[in-house]
């Protein structure tokens, strides 16, 4: 399940490719790069004409270890919703499970930065900030 914290659309993208991630590891991989492109334009302003480049254009706004699992995330959407062969076999390029399990595990990692640690921040100064103003010091802004 998504954080709460999670914006509404995410997080019903997000949860359902959880749901189904035992059924089908592509729909999950494809809901998962589903969230990241929602996130990439609501969220982190990315600009790009496709999600290469979009994931690119956040390079300085994300860690260096979320951005390049954004990179693996999509890659392995793209296994899910373009057809991609194999140059050896010719046999189509399919999502494994654990593929499609790291995709939710990236989106995690971009959660919790995102929406997760500034929400749990924002608590804990909420918090000294009522005992400031309770003992008339000025709040932490």
């Amino acid at each position: 399940m998504a954080p709460p914290v999670v914006p509404e659309a995410i997080a019903r993208d997000y949860n359902e490719g959880a749901f189904v991630l035992d059924r089908s590891p592509r729909a999950s991989a494809a809901l998962a790069r589903r969230c990241l492109e929602q996130v990439l334009e609501g969220y982190l302003s990315a600009t790009g004409s496709d999600l290469k480049k979009q994931i690119d254009s956040v390079k300085e706004k994300v860690p260096e270890n979320v951005y390049r699992g954004l990179h693996g995330l999509r890659t392995i959407g793209n296994f899910s919703v373009h057809l991609n062969k194999d140059t050896n076999t010719g046999q189509i390029v399919d999502v494994e499970p654990e593929e499609a399990e790291w995709t939710l595990e990236v989106l995690d990692l971009l959660f919790d930065f995102l929406f997760v640690a500034p929400a749990r921040a924002q608590e804990r100064i909420d918090g000294v900030n009522s005992k400031r103003k309770a003992s008339g010091k000025p709040l932490i802004e």
